[in-house]
């Protein structure tokens, strides 16, 4: 985990994203109520893709709400919302993934799946996977990393304030995973991994000024511009609750 970054009340989520997670809530619930089998939620913790690739970042807590629709005997379709702060999500340029972190976020992730249920008296096993898509609220750089990844050698560059941040906000991507629970009659529970990809379209920009470590000297006044995806990925591990209708 990184030092020198927390989050502050103003980074947290603004009033339109609880409103917007709230009118989420009540769609799945009422969903559930006409016509699903099953409503249920649960708390994971979130591993992120850079806590394991660049050694970079830190564990989240999400919760998640949401519904299945019955196909038959074996097969679903889970529909729900999730809701995780993000410390690490990675830039990707031209297919190739950073060094490090660049950006962490409040995201509020829907998804829509395929589930197969495989039942061994009380105790089932899942395997499931399908679309998602992602709405980062908030947004903010990691000003160091992206200073340390896009420096020169015996360069050092420095932002004038922070960089600027296009776009972002919106991507989509999949899921799949698998998990084990038990079921005593309408109640059901589950221990569960889910792996996540999303990606969001971006361009991150700013002038820095460029110090020559072998000299020094300064070059201030450059510009930066970056054409980028923004990466929403990493594993889920968490515990499931639902109630059937």
């Amino acid at each position: 985990m990184m030092g020198g970054v927390s989050f502050t009340e103003g980074e947290q989520m603004s009033r339109k994203s609880v409103l917007a997670v709230l009118m989420v809530v009540m769609m799945i619930v009422g969903a559930g109520s006409v016509a699903a089998q099953s409503v249920g939620g649960g708390v994971s913790v979130w591993l992120p893709e850079s806590s394991y690739l660049v050694d970079e970042g830190s564990l989240g807590v999400e919760t998640a709400l949401g519904t299945s629709f019955s196909m038959g005997d074996l097969l679903s379709l889970p529909l729900g919302v999730v809701i995780n702060p993000v410390y690490a999500l990675m830039p990707e340029i031209d297919g190739t993934v950073g060094d490090s972190p660049w950006f962490y976020a409040d995201t509020i992730s829907t998804f829509l799946m395929a589930q197969l249920r495989l039942p061994v008296g009380p105790i089932y096993f899942d395997a499931f996977g399908g679309v998602a898509g992602f709405w980062n609220a908030t947004l903010r750089p990691l000003v160091k990393n992206i200073e340390q990844d896009i420096a020169a050698a015996d360069h050092i560059y420095t932002f004038e304030g922070a960089p600027t941040i296009t776009d972002g906000r919106f991507g989509w991507g999949w899921q799949a995973g698998g998990g084990i629970g038990v079921r005593i009659d309408q109640i059901s529970v589950d221990l569960n991994v889910t792996y996540r990809l999303m990606r969001a379209d971006a361009t991150i920009g700013g002038t820095y000024a460029d110090v020559d470590t072998a000299g020094p000297t300064a070059t201030l006044g450059n510009d930066y511009e970056q054409a980028m995806k923004i990466r929403l990925g990493g594993f889920s591990i968490g515990i499931n609750g639902s109630f059937a209708m």
